[in-house]
């Protein structure tokens, strides 16, 4: 578990902290998530978050479909519908993310069974 520094917090640890007319939460305009802190804590969210240089997200390719192995073949289908699932839950804020996570666990599963 993580522990806050001793001494002065760079934004506020609870709602009684927050100056006057400040919302405890604000949702971020770049990822979508809920951060709590008040506009302080939305600051420091994006400042080591989201960089100059950009979002700091790395796309994973796996390939296994290069594989003379069918099984190799299946379950790199699987995992491509399984990483189209999660992107789609994550960049979408609209979709149904509950039912598209479903669908990239389930494609998951299948993978780690057919490679087994």
């Amino acid at each position: 578990m993580s522990r806050a520094a001793d001494g002065p917090h760079p934004h506020p640890l609870t709602p009684a902290e927050l100056a006057d007319g400040d919302a405890w939460w604000h949702g971020c305009p770049v990822c979508h998530l809920p951060i709590q802190g008040g506009a302080a804590g939305l600051a420091a969210h994006r400042s080591t978050v989201h960089t100059r240089s950009g979002d700091p997200h790395i796309p994973i390719t796996i390939r296994l479909d290069s594989s003379s192995l069918g099984t190799w073949q299946d379950a790199s289908e699987d995992l491509d519908h399984a990483a189209g699932y999660l992107s789609d839950a994550l960049t979408n804020p609209d979709s149904d993310q509950r039912a598209l996570l479903a669908q990239a666990r389930t494609h998951l599963r299948d993978a780690i069974a057919t490679a087994r």
